[in-house]
């Protein structure tokens, strides 16, 4: 019980058996979860009780198994090796899912992590790349980089977490996201 603060163990049923391989939580605004699993995307109530499944492209999911979950606008983007998709009270929404997955846009592998900049930005770490996704343009590649994590701090900062260095990433003056540069020290 996510408002409670404790666990609570779901009874066995026919309708929780997509719930047992939960790959990623995230919160909706009224306490309830969405959750990606290795089975689809599904929303629960802040009760628990399944709100809605999505488990395939006609139900707007680009990838069955959702290994990762970002909030995102007033929704969440479901992430998986085929691709992004955007889901928000109403369903998908199929004009910004096909945007995000515009040619070059980062695929054929689970990301290693999908981070919202802002509503109009996201980054995604994927197939060796770090990809700038934006509603409406291409997937814009920022760097060859294998990278494995990334935050989006306060300010506008963002900082990569590469196999063996910590990166940041800034805006410059124009708003454009500039150079990559390592942090100073060493990390391994």
């Amino acid at each position: 019980d996510p408002r409670a603060g404790k666990l609570v163990q779901a009874p066995a049923s026919e309708k929780a058996s997509s719930l047992s391989d939960v790959l990623s939580i995230v919160e909706k605004p009224d306490g309830g979860l969405w959750l990606g699993t290795a089975d689809g995307l599904v929303r629960l109530s802040p009760a628990g009780d399944i709100e809605a499944r999505y488990q395939s492209a006609a139900e707007g999911l680009a990838s069955r198994r959702v290994s990762h979950l970002v909030p995102w606008r007033d929704g969440v983007v479901a992430a998986g090796a085929d691709g992004l998709s955007f889901f928000d009270m109403d369903g998908a929404d199929a004009g910004l899912s096909v945007s995000l997955n515009a040619e070059g846009t980062p695929a054929g592998q689970e990301p290693a992590f999908v981070a919202a900049l802002s509503p109009d930005e996201l980054l995604a770490g994927a197939n060796g790349g770090v990809w700038l996704l934006t509603p409406g343009n291409p997937a814009a590649k920022l760097a060859d980089l294998d990278a494995r994590g990334a935050l989006a701090a306060q300010g506008g900062a963002v900082f990569l977490a590469g196999t063996r260095e910590v990166y940041r990433l800034e805006r410059d003056e124009n708003g454009m996201r500039g150079a990559l540069r390592p942090i100073e020290g060493r990390q391994d």
